[in-house]
């Protein structure tokens, strides 16, 4: 495997802990014990013409080691089994169309063929469920759980440690991969090149400033 495919140890997103699934388990590198979190995913309202401004997937500030950098969050889980709000699904279908125009090729995503990519759909179909199964059977090594999930992150109030050892999650690792395409097409801020690239996240994602 070239080590060009690796994500870059300061990019964006850093540590393996942030924000585990429910029941999931990480080393904290301050701390030798296995450590347990759970997500944060927010009930969804009873009322779902609330869900439009409850449940938009963010941009949002994540801190690694004492420094600041712009990154996407989604609010609830993504894939089979998840509870899908198609503003989180529009972000990760974007996410790795991003990734796969910055490394220019698919084997980073674990595809094969354009045609696998999933579209901007906010639907759950078919290229999205594979992609993120190629994409976490790609990462095994470096992830918490390879469960065809991609659950939300926790950064708010903390100072990320990077350890490029650490299991992280899915959300973490794609930030990750995201930072780096973003460097490679010559942008330092991966969160801004994406809405550039696609203009309809601009209805499906809320700053956090």
């Amino acid at each position: 495997m070239s080590r060009s495919h690796e994500p870059g140890w300061r990019s964006c997103v850093a540590g393996g802990a942030d924000g585990l699934p429910t029941g999931a388990t990480r080393h904290d590198p301050d701390n030798e014990d296995v450590v347990s979190r759970h997500t944060r995913e927010r009930p969804l309202p009873d009322d779902p013409k609330l869900w439009e401004v409850s449940t938009m997937a963010m941009k949002q500030w994540l801190t690694l080691d004492g420094d600041r950098f712009p990154c996407f969050n989604i609010n609830y889980s993504v894939g089979v089994g998840g509870i899908n709000h198609p503003d989180d699904l529009i972000l990760i279908q974007a996410v790795f169309r991003f990734i796969a125009k910055g490394f220019d090729e698919l084997s980073t995503l674990g595809l094969t063929s354009i045609n696998e990519l999933p579209r901007l759909t906010g639907i759950l179909d078919r290229n999205t469920i594979n992609t993120i199964h190629s994409y976490q059977r790609r990462w095994t090594r470096l992830l918490l759980n390879v469960d065809g999930l991609i659950h939300p992150a926790d950064y708010i109030a903390r100072d990320l440690k990077l350890d490029p050892t650490t299991h992280r999650m899915a959300m973490t690792l794609l930030h990750q991969h995201a930072q780096d395409a973003g460097f490679r097409l010559g942008e330092t801020d991966y969160t801004t090149a994406m809405v550039r690239m696609f203009p309809e996240l601009r209805g499906f994602v809320r700053p956090l400033w």
